[in-house]
């Protein structure tokens, strides 16, 4: 019986497809509210296909890690007389996600960020530390809100929980001293090749200007209309910051003109 069900979940699972609880949750806990403005957490254990190593001991090729999931659907807070609704964002969920990772000591600007394959996300992101997948998260995919039997738009996050508890573990409480100087940030809308990854933008950017470039951040993806055949917008953030001055604002345009010229050379970008 054992073997007969290991391998009716083998047809199932993908390779390193995480078994999901997006239907098993969203249905009973937003439709059970006469509202639909909710922020959600749940922790629990999900089960991954691991491959076919144990042929004498099929279950040995499944393995149960701890996760965290989060969820937000409907406006940010509800609407009163003195605030209006304004709905939940994929930013508002990544500002969560951050805000967890620093509590815990890791610096999300030192992760390595890139858009996720992930098929429950219509559109997200994806943090790893090394080889390892720290969280994805994203706008679900219309076909698993129908599935669940909801009509409304949801962000969700899914942690790997157990990894980062292993790895909070190792990090160790570091202090500086706080900038005299104030930081500038500023952004860039980048329209480039469908194929190009944000790691190797990261990486242009920071061989092109090693003295004020302190963060490099993505925080929106797009393809749709507006956006031409095989190409994606890229929304991508700059923190710069000088220790010895305050960065006045031709200092800073010469700085973006460096970093744009940098990337129309390598990857043939354009100004969204």
């Amino acid at each position: 019986v054992l073997l007969s069900t290991v391998k009716e979940l083998k047809q199932q699972f993908k390779e390193k497809h995480l078994v999901h609880i997006i239907t098993g949750k969203l249905t009973p806990t937003i439709k059970q509210y006469k509202h639909n403005d909710l922020k959600l957490f749940e922790f629990g254990n999900c089960y991954f296909f691991s491959g076919t190593h144990y042929k004498d001991n099929p279950a040995g090729n499944y393995h149960e890690e701890e996760h965290l999931a989060l969820f937000l659907t409907g406006n940010r807070e509800t609407p009163n007389w003195v605030t209006p609704g304004s709905p939940a964002t994929f930013y508002l969920l990544k500002s969560y996600v951050d805000n967890i990772l620093k509590r815990l000591g890791f610096n999300p600007n030192q992760l390595s960020v890139t858009e996720t394959g992930n098929e429950i996300f219509s559109s997200g992101l994806r943090y790893d530390l090394g080889k390892n997948l720290v969280v994805e998260l994203g706008t679900v995919a219309s076909g698993w809100l129908r599935l669940a039997d909801v009509d409304t738009p949801v962000f969700y996050a899914d942690f790997d929980w157990s990894f980062i508890l292993s790895e909070h573990k190792k990090i160790s409480v570091k202090f500086t001293e706080l900038p005299r100087f104030p930081e500038v940030k500023r952004d860039l809308a980048l329209v480039l090749d469908r194929k190009v990854k944000f790691e190797e933008l990261k990486e242009v950017a920071e061989r092109t200007e090693r003295h004020l470039l302190r963060s490099v951040n993505l925080f929106d993806v797009y393809e749709g209309k507006g956006v031409p055949e095989g190409k994606k917008s890229y929304a991508i953030s700059f923190l710069l910051r000088d220790d010895s001055k305050t960065l006045n604002d031709k200092v800073i345009d010469k700085t973006m003109e460096k970093l744009l010229a940098a990337f129309t050379k390598e990857f043939d970008a354009r100004l969204r």
